[in-house]
């Protein structure tokens, strides 16, 4: 009878210790060869026309004179298939009324329906690096059972343009 130890010897098994070893590892560990890719710093820029759809409020609101800001926008493209996050939306782009922006729920929240297409905007962006997302104010759990599936991509705005 054959076994597995007849058919390794000397150098080959010495080699096939050593592959079962890395495999090992590669398994256990686990590999995402996206990861390296991320790590690298070749995060190209991309452009989109998208809504600002909602906010974080995780991140922080201010309501003054009627109107509000927030910290964090929640953004999703023109197509409907790209949801992102941005923390560093200018102030002065668009003027939000307070009353899409309640305080009373946590974590990310859409503007009411007939607002969702209203604050139309084309921008370049550059996604998060992994330690930019540990820096920001992650978002809560929210109230609404419908938002749990909201997995945006975190971007750092490089332009944007408001369109009407």
């Amino acid at each position: 009878m054959i076994t597995w130890r007849h058919c390794f010897t000397g150098r080959s098994q010495a080699i096939a210790a050593l592959l079962f070893i890395i495999s090992s590892f590669f398994i256990i560990v686990g590999c995402d060869p996206l990861l390296i890719s991320k790590k690298g710093g070749d995060n190209q820029s991309q452009s989109m026309i998208c809504y600002i759809i909602g906010y974080d409020v995780c991140s922080g609101v201010n309501i003054e004179n009627e109107t509000a800001k927030a910290g964090g926008y929640l953004l999703v493209s023109e197509n409907l298939i790209d949801t992102l996050a941005t923390y560093n939306l200018p102030d002065n782009l668009y003027t939000f009324p307070s009353e899409i922006m309640p305080k009373n729920v946590f974590g990310f929240n859409l503007f009411p329906q007939v607002y969702r297409s209203t604050y139309k905007v084309q921008m370049t962006y550059i996604s998060m690096t992994e330690e930019e997302q540990r820096n920001i104010s992650k978002p809560c759990v929210t109230l609404y059972p419908m938002l749990h599936n909201i997995r945006p991509t975190y971007v750092v705005i490089k332009s944007i343009i408001r369109l009407y």
